[in-house]
C-alpha cells in the first residue's frame, strides 16, 4: 500500500563524488517499499547533472533547488514533501553516507511490532575511505525503549540511522536558522511525550574524519545553545550547558591545536568487534 512506505529523505550540496555510491546503497536494500526525496540544495558541482539519471523512476523525488539555502531549510522541504506523498515512516541517507543492505527492513519491522513507538535509533559505523569499518558509535549497549517528560531528560540518540513513524511528527519541523544541529533540535521537540527506542546494532555508515572539523564542532555548539534556548529550561540549566559547552570546546580545541584530536574522536566511539567485521563484507553488498 501506498502509506505503508518508507520515504528516505537526502539533502545534499556539492555531493557528486558520493552521492551515487549512497543511492546505490539504497537500491540494494532487501526491503523494497521506499521512496528517496533528494533535495540538491543549490549545488554547483555535477550533481544536478548526476542526479537526472533517476528522473525517469518513479521511486525518486528530486528537488533541484536554484541557491543553498542551508541544511536546516533543505530538511524542511524535503519533510513537507514527505507528508504530501503520504509514507508511513521516514528515514534519514546523507549522500555521503550508506545504508546496510537489511537496515531498512529490520527497522521497519520492529516499528510494525512497536507501534507504540514514535523512533527508533541504531548503531552508526565509522568507515575510512575504502569503506573499512574502523570504529562504531553506540549510545547504549543493549536495546532501550525510552520516553521523556522534560527537555532537560532527554537521552540523544543519532538522528541520521533513525526511522520515525511520520504520524507523530505532527507539526515540528526542521529549524532553518540551524545549519547544524537541525537533526537532534527537531528529534528533542518531536519526541517530548513520546516513546523512542535504541538497538545497538549497525545499519548506518558514514565517514568520520570527513566529516569532522574544530570549526564545524565549535559551531555546532553554538548553535545547540540556541537550541536549547527555544525549549522550556530554566536559566540555572542554560547556564550549565554553556559552561559544559566552553569547556567542550575547550579542551578540543587544545587537541586540534597539537595534532591529537583522534583521543576525542576516539572518545566517541568504540572500537569494532571481530564479528562486526566480518558482517561489515556481507551486509555492504555493493561495490565502490
Amino acid at each position: 500500500m501506498k502509506n505503508e512506505r518508507i520515504a528516505v529523505v537526502t539533502p545534499v550540496y556539492n555531493g557528486a563524488e558520493t552521492i551515487e555510491k549512497s543511492i546505490r546503497s539504497l537500491l540494494d536494500q532487501t526491503f523494497d517499499s521506499w521512496v528517496n526525496v533528494i533535495v540538491n540544495d543549490g549545488s554547483t558541482d555535477e550533481t544536478r547533472k548526476i542526479l537526472e539519471k533517476y528522473q525517469n523512476d518513479e521511486r525518486f523525488y528530486i528537488i533541484n533547488l536554484e541557491n543553498n539555502v542551508g541544511r536546516g531549510a533543505a530538511r524542511k522541504i524535503a519533510l513537507e514533501k514527505v507528508k504530501e506523498i503520504d509514507a508511513k515512516y521516514m528515514c534519514m541517507l546523507d549522500a555521503d553516507d550508506l545504508y546496510y543492505s537489511d537496515k531498512l527492513k529490520w527497522q521497519y519491522d520492529y516499528m510494525e511490532l512497536h507501534p507504540d513507538i514514535a523512533l527508533l535509533s541504531c548503531s552508526i559505523g565509522y568507515i575510512d575511505h575504502d569503506n573499512k569499518l574502523v570504529g562504531v558509535l553506540e549510545t547504549f549497549d543493549k536495546e532501550q525503549i525510552m520516553e521523556f517528560d522534560h527537555y532537560i531528560n532527554y537521552k540523544a540518540v543519532p538522528h541520521a540511522c533513525s526511522i520515525i513513524r511520520l504520524s507523530e511528527i505532527g507539526e515540528v519541523t526542521f529549524d532553518e536558522k540551524l545549519l547544524l544541529g537541525q537533526d537532534q533540535d527537531f528529534m528533542i521537540r518531536m519526541l517530548i511525550k513520546k516513546k523512542y527506542a535504541f538497538i545497538p546494532k549497525i545499519g548506518y555508515l558514514y565517514n568520520r574524519a570527513d566529516s569532522f572539523s574544530f570549526k564545524k564542532y565549535k559551531k555546532s555548539l553554538h548553535l545547540a545553545f540556541y537550541a536549547k534556548k527555544k525549549l522550556q529550561l530554566g536559566a540555572l540549566d542554560l547556564l550549565k550547558i554553556y559552561i559544559i559547552n566552553q569547556v567542550k570546546i575547550m579542551y578540543v580545541g587544545i587537541l586540534c591545536l597539537v595534532g591529537k584530536e583522534k583521543i576525542y574522536l576516539n572518545k566517541i566511539g568504540r572500537p569494532t568487534l571481530q564479528n562486526e567485521l566480518q558482517e561489515h563484507q556481507t551486509k555492504l553488498r555493493m561495490k565502490v
